[in-house]
């Protein structure tokens, strides 16, 4: 019906409807995502509401270890929270074996991790560390495989305490660690894996600092039960009643809990501020390189779980996050002893974002949500899909056709044009040139502060003038982002400035993968014939001790020999001549293989009839007038069959 006035009264348009992104939140239990969403504009589904909703979703969040079915069923522009594979990082003993295996091939960068034995399978080795009594000197921290927050861990100096048929994993037990308030603490570190093929790595500068509550003293008789004082686990001390909650996160300094910022700015006041900065540059390091021991294998595991969903990655590399269907938050339990040396305890895939205080709160919010903009999700990821789709089916229906129809017309090849860098910030060229003069000249490592202040406008100025005298230039250690937008996080892999310092860890990466390869060349070439396909076993690095030898893909000794893996030509066995015959065949019939003594001849049975001898027969005319009369012969005499009886 129109108004008084004649004119239609204006109607909403069913495309003006904004977009929202649906995210699954039906494995979600932490209520901090479930803010971050809501702030966001997300829109919330779960599989029991609309089942629909959740097949279109653009991210699955899962809190929960049941994540192995939701892989089954995501789409190409859907990511989840986790890899498949997980487990080779977070369950400890492969975790252990893991790094067992890169300490064979980098003995001196693999020594972050206590010494480790996974029992019953080490429990020979395991209990040399005891006397005959079964006592040790030593404590050990005794660990279950598949446990967390602290669940059936104990300390030990007896052999008899440890259980010879559950799978735990042994560690020794670091009895001089730093102290706050002369209790025993460990660091909470967050570190994102956004791609895993190719790595991408970064690091939260912030944390948590999980405290005991009971001051700290060496294991002894006494007090080797004591909990609260040896295990640092917040789901332990939290029932103690010297738990001490934070109730300000302007106050990260107090409480049993606190932030990682407040630790390292504690510490520049009892330490010097060189060993601060070495001390975080090694507890990174720790964290890349255990990574790095496990990337092969879940690399494999991720690509053959979403191997349709092969996507090209940009030559720059900006679209790598954005097209990885997973991504994960790890966190890192790192102790730090009294020589500020960080030694990493274990690793979570599953850590637990639960917020019971502003500390928690603050922490935790800014880093999933700087997670979430780091994995560039979009609303638009399926509409950008099916739109690539299509053009890929074009692309195969018309060939190069599809392409040109698409092309700019205005476009135009013209030569091309090198511009270099733009300046970089103030922080970035602070970066570049440390990166620079550690490399070139470590002794201009003190002057930083004033080329800065003196060339911060002026870089193309200090580019040449480097590069005159070093053949490098400032813009040649510039820190490469990709265009990610970073806040409290910082790209651990690939570096974004490459040093000779951190070459190391491109050579550990491609050494792990080599190492991969060749396990997986010692299961499947048996099953090879030699020669097929070119297909030969890699050699073993042969050495003096016996132990060296002889070793399976999984580090165990004595499974294999080196002789049994080399490939040698074989010589043809000699065949035997008619006197080897001659003397086989008298032994078969049990008698003498000498040569004087006759064969006797074996009687025939009277039963048995001598074979008939057949006409021979004359190939010609007469064969084959024969044969012609053979054709109308019946082969069965006919004669009269009756079937049946009538009667």
């Amino acid at each position: 019906m129109s108004s008084s006035t004649g004119e239609l009264p204006p109607t909403k348009k069913a495309g003006n409807k904004a977009k929202k992104l649906k995210v699954n939140m039906t494995l979600a239990k932490y209520e901090v995502i479930k803010k971050i969403a809501r702030d966001r504009g997300w829109k919330m589904v779960t599989d029991e509401e609309d089942k629909a909703a959740v097949a279109t979703c653009t991210l699955h969040w899962i809190d929960v270890p049941d994540f192995l079915s939701t892989f089954k069923h995501m789409q190409p522009f859907q990511k989840v929270n986790h890899f498949p594979g997980m487990s080779n990082l977070a369950r400890k003993s492969k975790l252990a074996r893991n790094f067992q295996r890169m300490t064979k091939l980098f003995p001196t960068q693999y020594d972050f991790c206590p010494k480790t034995w996974i029992l019953p399978f080490d429990y020979t080795e395991f209990s040399q560390q005891f006397n005959a009594d079964g006592i040790s000197q030593r404590a050990f921290i005794i660990k279950p495989d598949h446990s967390c927050q602290g669940r059936g861990v104990f300390l030990t100096k007896n052999l008899k305490d440890v259980n010879k048929t559950d799978i735990f994993v042994a560690q020794r037990y670091i009895t001089a660690p730093l102290l706050i308030s002369g209790k025993k603490f460990d660091l909470r570190i967050y570190v994102l894996i956004s791609s895993i093929a190719p790595l991408r790595v970064y690091l939260f500068q912030d944390g948590l600092v999980r405290m005991c509550t009971a001051d700290y003293t060496a294991p002894n008789a006494d007090n080797m039960e004591l909990k609260f004082m040896h295990l640092t686990n917040y789901a332990i001390n939290k029932r103690s009643n010297n738990f001490e909650k934070n109730k300000d996160e302007a106050q990260d300094g107090a409480g049993s809990k606190r932030s990682l910022r407040w630790f390292l700015s504690w510490l520049e006041t009892k330490f010097d501020k060189e060993a601060v900065a070495a001390l975080w540059d090694g507890i990174g390091d720790i964290c890349l390189k255990s990574i790095l021991a496990v990337q092969p294998t879940i690399a494999q595991e991720y690509q053959s779980t979403f191997a349709k969903f092969a996507k090209k990655v940009d030559d720059d590399g900006a679209n790598i996050n954005a097209n990885s269907s997973s991504f994960a938050v790890l966190g890192m339990d790192v102790l730090v002893d009294e020589h500020l040396k960080p030694w990493l305890l274990e690793v979570n895939h599953l850590p637990s974002f639960h917020c019971d205080s502003p500390l928690d709160w603050n922490i935790k919010e800014r880093l999933l949500s700087q997670t979430l903009d780091i994995m560039q999700i979009s609303v638009d990821g399926k509409s950008a899909h099916d739109s690539a789709h299509l053009k890929h089916v074009a692309r195969r229906l018309y060939g190069d056709k599809a392409d040109d129809n698409n092309a700019n017309p205005d476009a135009t090849d013209g030569p091309e044009t090198t511009s270099r860098p733009a300046d970089l910030s103030r922080a970035d060229l602070s970066t570049a040139l440390h990166a620079f003069y550690t490399d070139m000249n470590p002794d201009k490592c003190k002057d930083i502060e004033l080329i800065v202040a003196k060339f911060e406008h002026n870089q193309e100025e200090l580019h040449k003038s480097l590069v005159a005298k070093y053949a490098k230039g400032v813009f040649d250690y510039a820190p490469q982002w990709d265009g990610e937008e970073l806040v409290d996080f910082v790209r651990l892999y690939p570096p974004p400035v490459p040093t000779q310092k951190n070459a190391i860890y491109k050579t550990m990466l491609e050494a792990c993968q080599s190492n991969i390869q060749d396990q997986l060349m010692r299961l499947t070439a048996p099953l090879h014939r030699k020669g097929e396909d070119g297909t030969k076993l890699p050699p073993l690095s042969k050495g003096g001790n016996k132990k060296e030898l002889g070793r399976d893909c999984f580090g165990y000794t004595g499974t294999d020999k080196v002789g049994h893996l080399e490939i040698k030509e074989k010589k043809p066995l000699p065949m035997p001549g008619p006197a080897q015959v001659a003397a086989a065949a008298r032994l078969m019939l049990g008698h003498s293989s000498k040569h004087d003594i006759p064969l006797p001849i074996r009687p025939m049975s009277q039963n048995t009839a001598p074979p008939p001898r057949r006409d021979s027969v004359q190939y010609g005319m007469a064969y084959r007038e024969r044969l012609e009369g053979l054709k109308n012969k019946p082969t069965v005499a006919m004669t009269q069959i009756t079937f049946g009886g009538f009667g």
